[in-house]
């Protein structure tokens, strides 16, 4: 299930997102990037970080964004007023390297 995050363009916050990869990403930084929503390219990907353990029995994981929000504020990714949009997650696993949609920033 892909997570929804209210994001006000007044302020720059980073967002936790839970990723679903196997095996254990944590070798190596995710990336994020962001575009509308039903945008299907993403702009350039920003290192994020792991905030919690890799969980085997799931292969969840929870990262953090890089900060999320008006571009006035000072965010890496930067949002409008009345827009929706897609948060993209890039994780390299040895060889292979996924990129999926992990989170909606709504900016009302």
């Amino acid at each position: 299930m892909i997570e929804t995050h209210t994001i006000h363009d007044e302020a720059a916050e980073s967002l936790d997102v839970t990723l679903r990869v196997t095996p254990d990403p944590t070798a190596a930084t995710p990336y994020f990037a962001i575009s509308a929503k039903g945008v299907n390219t993403p702009g350039a990907f920003i290192a994020g970080s792991w905030r919690t353990s890799w969980v085997s029995t799931t292969g969840e994981i929870t990262a953090l964004t890089p900060t999320v929000g008006g571009a006035g504020a000072g965010a890496t990714l930067a949002v409008a007023p009345g827009g929706e949009y897609w948060i993209w997650g890039k994780v390299t696993v040895g060889a292979e390297t996924f990129v999926r949609i992990c989170a909606v920033a709504v900016c009302p």
